[in-house]
């Protein structure tokens, strides 16, 4: 240019090595050349002293163990300067100015390799383009990654330490409905569980109540006039009419049709029946427990040690397992006649009957109540015959009788059937094995916090981790920065002097 103006090249660091070889600043073979001077290289690395006599050359050793795979053009010219300058056995030359030391004399033939052919610049522009184009940017999207992943592992302890809450308020709420106590201790726990049992006793007096409404009681006469069969209902009529029987006196009377007068041992454990699920918890945590009762002032307490037969449950069995009371005084007593602790609503048979008999009486209503409301002139003819037969049909075969006595019979087969309830006599008749799963169910939560506990561990421990790597990482990037603008400086200015032009590599 004229004026002495120098020439301005803007190289862009992609082409760089390509760009010198198009103006033969490089030679054809530079690949095949630059390879050899990096063996050459490797080589002088491997083989250094080990062992020597100079502190300095030692000290070498440790820098260039150091540099490992990234040792470059500049740090061979650094060792070279360092033994020629810093150590006697490089200082050394000949009358020729030679150096004496083979091992200076390597190091300097590495360098002519290297200058030789401008090998060294083809090797800078190399890891420029290596690093500014490759290990830089995919250092900074690992970077991104593991910032986006402390900021979703952050948001999801947020999230766990929300569901715990809701798991230990879960945990408090479904214990409270089941009336046990919240704790951590299983056994605890269980031993509430089996306690509950004692609710049968209300449950049972509330579906008696039910039972021995005056409703349920026309209803059972309208049903078997209307019908004409007075056998029909038998469980119906009979608890509606003495109640949740002990087990024992309702067999005692099938047995003795004609008896007027209940055993006094029968009406005792009658006014007894419920006793057992009181104590039912220390029974069976015992296993053996005297078992009194006070009759009355004048009578001694009838007592003995209660034995129960855990063998008879078995949790794989599918059968409902019955409890064995064994009264050690009174061992000859006839065992098969009844089963002291039963009653007709425990009782699965007569609890079943019970059943029936309701299905039997709901499906008859809800017949009748269609009847009814139909009014065609077919079904008002079965009325006016029914109203002559007798004065209770007169009295209940209405519209709104029917419909209040369907809803009645429907609220005592519900409270039968009901969950609550059934899930209180498998307690009875299993209970360690009932309780267990009760307890394993109501500790869900608890478990499912645990869960979410060790996951928080577990995040925070990676947050550790990551946060140490993402320091690391930020180093890197920094130094390798830092090492791609040495060796664009170099370039820029080796490049300069070359071409006697201002050279700029544009990154």
């Amino acid at each position: 240019m004229s004026g002495g103006q120098k020439l301005n090249l803007d190289i862009p660091f992609k082409t760089i090595c390509n760009w010198m070889q198009d103006r033969r600043l490089l030679p054809q073979d530079w690949v095949q050349k630059l390879k050899a001077a990096q063996i050459k290289s490797e080589q002088l690395r491997n083989t250094f002293p080990n062992n020597h006599a100079e502190e300095a050359i030692k000290k070498l050793k440790q820098g260039i163990a150091q540099k490992g795979e990234e040792f470059l053009y500049r740090d061979a010219k650094d060792v070279f300067e360092k033994l020629t300058t810093n150590t006697e056995e490089g200082k050394q030359k000949s009358f020729l100015g030679r150096y004496k030391s083979p091992l200076v004399i390597e190091w300097q033939l590495l360098l002519r390799i290297y200058e030789s052919d401008l090998l060294y610049l083809a090797e800078y522009g190399k890891i420029i383009q290596q690093v500014h184009g490759f290990d830089i940017p995919s250092s900074r999207k690992q970077l991104q990654s593991m910032s986006k992943q402390l900021t979703e592992g952050s948001q999801k302890k947020n999230d766990l330490k929300r569901l715990i809450g809701e798991q230990d308020k879960k945990f408090n709420e479904d214990c409270t409905k089941m009336g046990i106590i919240p704790t951590v201790d299983a056994s605890g726990m269980e031993r509430q569980a089996i306690r509950m049992v004692e609710q049968l006793i209300q449950k049972f007096k509330h579906i008696e109540g039910c039972i021995q409404q005056k409703n349920i009681k026309n209803l059972i006469a309208y049903y078997q006039e209307f019908n004409s069969d007075f056998e029909a209902l038998p469980m119906l009529k009979y608890i509606s009419a003495q109640g949740d029987e002990n087990l024992a006196i309702y067999n005692y009377k099938k047995v003795n049709t004609a008896a007027k007068n209940i055993p006094q041992d029968l009406a005792l454990r009658e006014q007894h029946k419920y006793d057992l699920y009181a104590k039912f918890d220390q029974i069976v945590f015992k296993e053996e427990e005297v078992f009194e009762i006070q009759l009355e002032d004048d009578q001694p307490a009838a007592s003995g040690n209660i034995e129960i037969e855990w063998n008879q449950i078995d949790d794989t069995s599918g059968q409902d397992a019955a409890w064995e009371i064994v009264q050690k005084e009174s061992e000859k007593e006839d065992k098969a006649q009844y089963n002291d602790e039963e009653t007709l609503l425990y009782n699965q048979e007569t609890r079943q009957i019970l059943i029936n008999d309701l299905e039997e009486v709901e499906f008859f209503l809800r017949q009748r109540l269609s009847e009814l409301s139909q009014k065609d002139q077919a079904t008002y003819q079965m009325y006016i015959e029914s109203q002559s037969r007798k004065e209770i049909i007169k009295q209940c075969d209405q519209a709104d009788f029917v419909k209040q006595t369907l809803a009645d019979v429907e609220k005592i087969k519900d409270a039968i059937n009901h969950k609550d309830i059934l899930q209180l006599i498998v307690l009875r008749q299993k209970p360690k094995i009932a309780a267990s799963r009760i307890v394993q169910k109501l500790q869900g939560p608890i478990k499912l916090k645990e869960k979410y506990e060790t996951n928080i561990v577990n995040i925070d421990k990676k947050e550790k981790e990551l946060v140490k790597e993402i320091e690391q990482l930020k180093k890197t990037i920094e130094s390798d920065s830092k090492s791609v603008n040495d060796l664009v400086a170099i370039l820029q200015k080796d490049l300069s002097e070359k071409l006697k032009a201002n050279v700029r590599v544009s990154l």
